[in-house]
């Protein structure tokens, strides 16, 4: 505008000189010379808007490229904020979009494009020229092609303690599955998930007493002979320590009445805890006599050899009561021979160096070490697994609490309690995968009033324990508890041994370092040489003998040099070459993309 007075200053000045002998023609000529000019400029400057809009466009789809997105939303912020630092002065833009598809040579190409708004340098009016705000277009594309994945079986070992909690949670899950399907489409290549804390959850058969899904917990594990119990039975029975049998007896009754009356009463329909004691429980004769060893009631999951239990397990859970004969109140011999032991076992487990019922005053090493490669399903496993109530961790329902905390169940989610993280076996497809507070055995003060206070406490931390879980529409995972890498690892053997592959591979990934079992974590490494056993091929000839390669990764989930001691174990494990840091989550996939192509670079470039 200053330019245009300017020139309009200059012209009047120029008119009224006296000795113009050219003035009536230079007047004439001077609104198309001014025209030119200023059709010049604009024209000028978007021609450098535009090649700013392109160099814009470009960029940012090479980063998307790159990065390796497929979300349309993401992509298109990342979008966004290329262009509003190559066009600050855009006064908007418009039909921003990145799509993104798969030609038929196997390129994944991204296709951007955007309108940006600009405004001109002569206002529209003032002479013959653009409007006030030109816009200007721009669309490029760029292709990358991927990296051959290398086929295989693969088995990712994942943290699953409460640090993993929240966004980080979800994006891992979004990321395993966009491996898995974009592996799928390489033929021989199946996929596992081992989700681990201190223990690894799995998927029970059949339905608890409601019709909701059953929960477990599974380690592998060759115990002492000294150690060698019932766990399916003692993992839902609280073992005590009294002096008489009967009073032992009457609080192992008096738990699983509990159970029925704080879990699966509030399930039924009319939310009537007579119907339970009817559908689930017999009413005892002596009420509460510790000298007997009665309890008020006692409570099987098929009291009446009906359906109500529809599980495998129905012979444990309709063991659970201590006694064999409910009418002359014989004692159960496994209750009455297993007690004392089952005691130990439940207050090492509970211990904070251990929280496991593996650990190295239970574990057998060497014999774990001689069955770890027997796929479970396989006479002579090292598989242990046991059901976990779907309740609070209070030990009176879950005697082994200090393992699988991924899951707490709760009263109101009984009837449809649905189990979210547990090991995955191995498949091509995804989908069909699917504070440390002490012990307390002050027992024989509690009574009901006690209890239900502790119900309502547990429940207050179970909500916020369970705070951290993303619901979306993929398969949802939960995390809690606390990190024991080893018991991840030594899970995913069994499960990786049942592949056919010639190529294996265990990909740990943690975002910690372990809180408990260290001892055994490091007997297994130093005397018993896991990690060279589970690479050798060899290991693998009884049950997967076309094994020719198997190689063992360590993710750790955090900046490079945090949890030193942790990583340099995992080192010795994997070899240096095998450790990665993935400080930010995206990074993962990469990383994993990376390990699981052959040595090729990827190639980005414009079509």
């Amino acid at each position: 505008m200053r330019l245009f007075n300017s020139i309009k200053y200059l012209l009047i000045r120029f008119t009224l000189a006296r000795g113009g002998s050219v003035v009536i023609i230079f007047a004439l000529l001077l609104p198309f010379m001014l025209a030119i000019l200023a059709l010049y400029f604009d024209s000028m400057q978007l021609i450098g808007r535009k090649a700013r809009l392109a160099d814009a466009i470009n960029e940012g789809i090479i980063t998307i490229a790159n990065r390796g997105e497929t979300n349309e939303d993401k992509n298109k912020a990342l979008l966004t904020i290329y262009l509003e630092g190559y066009l600050p002065q855009a006064k908007e833009f418009k039909n921003v979009s990145v799509k993104t598809y798969t030609s038929s040579n196997g390129c994944m190409t991204y296709d951007g494009q955007a309108t940006a708004s600009v405004a001109t340098i002569v206002p529209s009016g003032a002479l013959a020229s653009f409007d006030d705000v030109e816009d200007v277009s721009y669309k490029s594309d760029a292709c990358r092609k991927k990296a051959k994945l290398i086929n295989g079986d693969y088995v990712f070992v994942t943290d699953m303690s409460a640090s993993m909690r929240g966004k980080k949670l979800k994006r891992l899950k979004e990321i395993l599955k966009e491996l898995v399907n974009e592996g799928s489409k390489t033929p021989n290549t199946r996929f596992a998930i081992v989700p681990y804390g201190n223990g690894v959850p799995t998927k029970l058969a059949g339905k608890n007493e409601r019709g909701g899904e059953l929960y477990g917990c599974s380690v592998v594990f060759v115990p002492k002979s000294k150690y060698q119990i019932n766990y399916q039975y003692w993992s839902l029975v609280k073992a005590n320590n009294y002096s008489k049998l009967e009073k032992n007896a009457h609080f192992a009754d008096r738990y699983r009445y509990y159970y029925y009356k704080h879990y699966v009463s509030p399930s039924l329909n009319k939310n009537d805890l007579e119907d339970t004691r009817e559908s689930y429980c017999y009413t005892n004769k002596n009420k509460a006599n510790y000298a007997s060893g009665n309890y008020e009631y006692s409570c099987l999951s098929d009291k009446y050899g009906n359906d109500n239990a529809q599980t495998p397990l129905a012979m444990i859970f309709d063991g659970i009561t201590a006694y064999q004969n409910l009418t002359n109140k014989t004692i159960n011999p496994l209750f009455k021979n297993e007690l004392k032991t089952a005691y130990e076992v439940r207050r090492l487990a509970a211990k904070g160096r251990y929280r496991n019922i593996a650990n190295d005053s239970t574990i057998d090493y060497q014999a774990t070490i001689n069955r770890l490669f027997i796929p479970e399903g396989e006479s002579n496993h090292a598989v242990v697994t046991f059901p976990m109530a779907w309740t609070s961790t209070a030990s009176y329902y879950r005697p082994f609490r200090k393992m699988c905390r991924m899951i707490k169940g709760k009263r109101k989610t009984f009837a449809n309690a649905k189990i979210h993280t547990h090991l995955i076996e191995l498949s091509s497809n995804l989908n069909a995968m699917e504070p440390d507070d002490p012990i307390d055995d002050d027992d024989e003060d509690i009574d009901d009033e006690e209890i239900d206070q502790d119900e309502k406490d547990e429940d207050k931390q179970d909500d916020e324990d369970m705070g951290g879980i993303e619901d979306s529409d993929i398969d949802d995972l939960s995390a809690g508890g606390l990190t024991e890498s080893m018991s991840g690892f030594m899970r995913a053997v069994p499960v990786i041994t049942k592949g056919k592959s010639e190529n294996k591979a265990i990909i740990l990934i943690s975002d910690g370092g372990d809180n408990s079992n260290i001892k055994m974590r490091d007997v297994f490494m130093d005397k018993y040489q896991i990690c060279d056993k589970v690479k050798d091929p060899n290991s693998y000839k009884l049950y997967s003998p076309n094994t020719k390669k198997v190689n063992i990764y360590f993710i750790m989930l955090a900046s490079k040099g945090a949890h030193k001691k942790h990583v340099k174990r995992w080192a010795e494990c994997t070899g240096q070459n095998n450790i990665f840091y993935s400080p930010n989550i995206e990074d993962l996939k990469d990383i994993l993309f990376n390990i699981m192509t052959d040595n090729e670079q990827e190639v980005i470039e414009f079509n």
